[in-house]
Order: C-alpha cells, then structure tokens, then sequence
C-alpha cells in the first residue's frame, strides 16, 4: 500500500505563522510611564505640602525669640521673610523698631514706630518707646509729644510721666514738672528719691553745670528748641559768660516774654539798668517773668512804689517763687509798710529752712530718718505745697508705719487744718 502523500498546510495557516507577534518590551515600558506619572505627581503633592509657606504667627514667634536670643541678624531675615507674606502689622513694626534699636538705627526705629496707629493697644508702649529714642538723640521737643500722646492713650502711664520728669527737670519747667510729680503721687508712683528731688528742684542752688551737657545737645540737635535754649542761656549766664548768653537767646523774638527777662537779667548783670528796661519794652508787661524784671529794675533804681504792682503780679503767679517773694518785701519794707512786708519775708525764710532740710536730706546715702521727713512735710504745708506735704509724711510712715505725729499731720492735712506745731 502506498504511503499517503503529505498534504500542503493551507495559505491561510502559512500566513499565520508569518504573521509577527506584538513585542512584550513596549507594552512594559508604557505601563512604567503610568506608574512614574502617577509616581512623580504624588511627590509634587507631597513636596507642595512640604515647602508650604511657615504661618505669619510662627514667623513672628520666631523672629522674637530671635531678637531675645541676641540672634539681630536672623530676627531681621525672619521679619523680611513675613513682610514677604502680608503686610507688616502693628506688633511686626514694633518688632522691627527694636530690632533697629539693638543695630543701632535709630532713625529707622522712629520711622516704624510712626507707622503704629494710635487705636491699637500696643500705642501706648510704642509712642513710649519713640519718645525714649528721641530723647536718645537729643530731639526732647519730640519726645515730650511722644511721652504725652502716651499718657493721652493711658493714663496710667507711669514711664512716660517719669521720662517728662526728666525733661522737665533739665529745662526747669517747675509747673510742668509739678503735674507730673502730682500724678505720680496719685498713682503711688512716687518713691523717696522723686519726692527729694521734687523739693530740691525749688529750695536747693541749681546745679547748672550737670545739666549743661543734655542743653547743649537739644539745642544743637533742635535749634528751634525754645525751652531748652532758654534754659541753656540761664544756665550760662550764671557760668559768667554773658556774650554767650545773649547770642543764644538772639534766635528769639523781642515779644518773647522770657526771652526778654533773661536778656534784662544779663543787662543787670553789667550794670545796665537802661539796656535792662529797652529789653522788656516789647513784652507783655503782666507776664509774671517780666513783671518780676520790671520790679527788679525800679527797686534798684530806689523806686519801690513802682516796683510794687509788677512784683504783686509775679508773686500772685506764683506764690512759692523765692525772688519774687523776697523782692516785694523788700519793696514794702522800703516804703515803710514793715507788717505788710513781715508775713512775705516769714515766708521766705521758711523757704530758706526747708532748703536747709532740704540739703540734708540730700546728704545722706538713704532717706530713713522719719522725723526729718515729717519736719520737711510740715514746712512744704506751711508753704501751701500740699501735695509735697503729703508725699513727705509718705515716706515718714513708709519708714516707720507706727509713727503717731506722721499720722497725726496726715489727718489734718486731709482735713484742710493747719499744720502740726514744729517739734523744738
């Protein structure tokens, strides 16, 4: 039997088997590209999340912890990077204001602190601060504003009252000086060494010499400083040198009625009694520092009666004005009107005890002896200075609490009554 012949594979068969297959490599490579999509948006996401803006609040907590660190350098980068984020705000101005202070830009510090809006409750401790750098750099004009837009603000303000006292002090501002040694009073504010120099201001010889550096520099720094270039001139006319003392009162008007006495006191001082009257003439007669010139002139020209009504208008302006007080009874006593005259120089000598007090007081390193406490209280009432009275028994009963006469003119005080007889 013959062998079956083969038989041929159909064409459509043959050309399957030639068909090629799809490769596996491409199809795998395309699924990776899905997968690192996927992959690469997920760390996007994460990366987004991780680089996400710090909160305004963390970047200010540690740009203060920074500044508190001694760290001025990276306070700074912390504070441009929140200006980066929003606008600066009251408490990032402070920030950046004391921040400047401690790299010693001052200028830079006032200009951030101008920009502290009165209404926010950081006000008053900024305008504080504004008027602690003026001061700094010898503007006391601007500092006096800024100290008294604090208290304005707050009342309670007790460093701005105390850094007006300073000024006032400097510029022997008395009145002004009187208001806020009262406040500080009121507040229970006022500690021993205020009180002392409260009276010494009024009864002791000026020290002029410790205060002329800090005139000098307000008036360079501030040429249109009046009060201070007042005093300055004072205080170097009593140093001896007068042509310097006229030259810095000439900035000022002729009408200036301080300016005017001070320029007739330098021509008393010459000897120029009618260089003395020519530099009042254009001043406000009733003003009480010229009124007190103008009596001064009369009585050494031996002219009490017409020294009398301008004397009465400096004393009745201010009663506890030693001078003025001395000049009118001397006046009096010059026209033979001696029991009108005895109660004004009664005065004036208490003055001078309570100067005496005053000084040794001021000798002693601590103020602890109650008794010379009280004693001065008792001549600042008889001197109708009762808020000085009460801040000395204050301290005579802070230094002995139990102490009966201290109480005892403190009740009576409270009272409107007359002072306590003086122990002999």
């Amino acid at each position: 039997m013959a062998r079956p012949v083969p038989r041929e594979q159909p064409a459509t068969l043959q050309a399957d088997s030639l068909t090629p297959q799809k490769p596996v490599r491409p199809r795998i490579a395309s699924v990776a590209r899905v997968f690192g999509l996927i992959a690469g948006f997920g760390l996007l996401v994460l990366a987004t999340r991780l680089w996400r803006p710090e909160a305004p609040d963390s970047l200010l907590q540690r740009a203060q912890d920074a500044y508190r660190a001694g760290q001025h350098d990276l306070a700074e980068s912390l504070l441009d990077r929140l200006a980066r984020i929003r606008e600066p705000n009251p408490l990032d101005r402070l920030l950046r204001a004391q921040v400047a202070l401690a790299t010693d830009r001052p200028e830079a510090a006032l200009d951030e602190l101008s920009r502290i809006p009165d209404d926010h409750p950081i006000a008053p401790i900024s305008r504080l601060l504004q008027g602690q750098v003026a001061i700094r750099l010898g503007r006391a004009v601007q500092a006096e504003s800024s100290f008294l837009r604090a208290i304005e603000l707050q009342p309670r303000h007790v460093q701005a009252r105390r850094e007006l006292c300073f000024i006032y002090s400097i510029q022997r501002r008395l009145r002004d000086l009187d208001l806020q040694l009262a406040a500080l009073a009121e507040l229970g504010e006022l500690t021993p060494s205020y009180v002392l120099h409260w009276s010494k201001i009024r009864n002791v010889n000026w020290n002029y010499e410790k205060d002329l550096e800090h005139l000098r520099r307000f008036v360079a720094e501030d040429p249109t400083d009046r009060r201070s270039r007042l005093t300055l001139a004072e205080a170097i006319k009593r140093s001896g040198d007068l042509a310097e003392a006229d030259r810095l009162l000439a900035p000022l008007p002729r009408s200036d009625p301080e300016a005017a006495a001070l320029r007739a006191s330098i021509a008393i001082e010459r000897g120029d009694l009618n260089a003395a009257s020519e530099a009042l003439v254009e001043a406000p007669p009733d003003h009480p520092a010229v009124a007190r010139s103008l009596g001064e002139i009369a009585l050494i020209r031996l002219d009490p009666e017409t020294a009398l009504p301008s004397l009465r208008i400096a004393v009745r302006h201010d009663p506890s004005d030693r001078l003025s007080l001395f000049l009118l009874g001397r006046a009096l006593s010059l026209l033979g009107r001696d029991e009108e005259a005895a109660p004004i120089l009664e005065t004036v000598r208490q003055n001078d005890l309570l100067g005496q007090m005053i000084a040794q007081a001021s000798a002693k390193a601590t103020i602890d002896d109650p008794e010379l406490c009280l004693e001065i209280g008792l001549a600042c009432q008889r001197l109708s200075r009762p808020l000085e009275a009460r801040a000395w028994f204050d301290i005579a009963l802070l230094i002995d609490p139990f102490h009966e006469r201290a109480q005892e003119a403190l009740a009576l005080l409270d009272d409107g009554q007359p002072p306590l007889e003086t122990t002999p």
